[in-house]
């Protein structure tokens, strides 16, 4: 029973790391990573990338998409991916506005799956925090832009630039036992 329970984990892995890597065959997003794959305590990746359009709820698309995988550095055991999403859009219109939300689920071996729900305006970004707290987890993660208005005719947007930074902090060493 236990190794079935570790092969439909590693299933169930193998599937949602496909995702993101057909996502961006289909040209929903530019230049986003697939995947991020961090040690805990190993500091933080940045990357910058663009969502094509506004999204359309009778395609579902386009969602920019990626998985995070946290994973122990020796001792130390994987604690909060932090994840933050900066817009970097520039309108000449000061009226502008574009909103956009991070959505996904997370899972850690510890636990159980959670929902990443968080949104935002330009020009604030979304900081997510996802515990991990374990020696394993993952999260899923996809951007929507819900909303653009106020854009000037002299704007090019879309697409819809961001940047997304990720950092995933280790977990305090146990207390030491007398």
């Amino acid at each position: 029973m236990k190794y079935l329970k570790k092969s439909i984990y590693i299933c169930v892995l193998a599937i949602l790391m496909a995702i993101p890597v057909c996502a961006s065959i289909a040209s929903a997003q530019q230049d986003l990573d697939p995947l991020f794959i961090m040690n805990a305590g190993g500091g933080a990746k940045q990357d910058n990338f663009y969502v094509n359009d506004l999204f359309n709820t009778k395609e579902l698309a386009p969602i920019a998409l990626t998985t995070l995988i946290a994973l122990p550095a020796g001792t130390q055991n994987p604690d909060t991916f932090t994840i933050t999403i900066t817009p970097g859009d520039k309108s000449k219109s000061f009226t502008y506005k574009d909103s956009y939300m991070l959505i996904g689920f997370s899972y850690a071996l510890s636990g159980t799956p959670a929902p990443i729900i968080a949104s935002n305006t330009y020009p604030l970004p979304i900081v997510a925090k996802v515990p991990i707290k374990s020696n394993f987890g993952f999260a899923t993660i996809g951007l929507i832009v819900t909303s653009a208005v106020n854009l000037d005719p002299a704007d090019v947007i879309p697409p819809f630039s961001f940047t997304i930074k990720v950092e995933l902090s280790a977990a305090a060493a146990p207390a030491a036992e007398e």
